[in-house]
């Protein structure tokens, strides 16, 4: 640390991992064994805020599938143990390290009043997400003004969500593109739509009905 001139800038803290405050962290690293981390990983989601992230060298998080994966190889590693006992392609092996990364994704889990303009007035539409992690299925329950609706493409990212409303209206099929911010119990974002008259950038609101909130962690593995 003294050497990289960044001692007033890095803190050591020996302590137990479990009751570290992590709240105000953007980036957690972690070198543990996989028992370890899926401990840690409720932890992680309850204090983290979405958007942040978490970074393991060599060891996953179980059902928590990364959202990137590097190897990394020390090229210029070698360990003296080793050299001596095993051949190259061996100790090639141990110098590869695996890298995961995951981002903590938003909660939207449940069932969610969502609202758009429209020529007519205001058009509503009742959504359930089901989510564990950062997978995400998307349903359409209610939907005002529409003959037939469904949900595609929904991503999250962060406290970022995407999703693709298609509806067939009037003869036509309509693809309505939303992308929000996730902000607690309530989305706000833009929603534009393909096939159809309107063209540019909609504002759009949408509300959980809080009776349905529900972790996405539940997996214990």
């Amino acid at each position: 640390v003294i050497k990289a001139g960044v001692s007033d800038k890095v803190q050591f803290i020996q302590m137990d991992l479990f009751e570290a405050e992590i709240r105000e962290a953007s980036v957690v690293t972690l070198y543990l064994l996989s028992g370890v981390n899926l401990r840690l990983r409720p932890k992680l989601f309850l204090e983290l805020s979405p958007g942040s992230r978490v970074v393991s060298h060599e060891f996953g998080m179980g059902k928590w599938e990364p959202d990137a994966t590097s190897s990394v190889k020390a090229e210029n590693y070698r360990d003296p143990y080793l050299f001596n006992y095993w051949d190259e392609q061996i100790a090639d092996y141990w110098r590869t390290h695996t890298v995961y990364l995951w981002i903590i994704p938003g909660n939207v889990k449940g069932t969610w009043k969502l609202t758009i303009p429209d020529i007519s007035g205001n058009d509503e539409f009742t959504l359930r997400f089901d989510q564990e992690f950062q997978r995400v299925r998307g349903q359409v329950l209610e939907g005002a003004s529409s003959i037939s609706v469904f949900i595609k493409e929904v991503k999250i990212r962060g406290n970022m969500l995407l999703f693709t409303l298609e509806r067939k209206l009037k003869g036509r099929t309509e693809s309505l593109h939303f992308e929000g911010i996730i902000q607690g119990n309530t989305m706000r974002g833009t929603m534009e739509i393909e096939g159809g008259p309107g063209k540019g950038k909609i504002k759009w609101a949408a509300r959980r009905d809080l009776s349905t909130l529900r972790p996405i962690t539940n997996s214990r593995k």
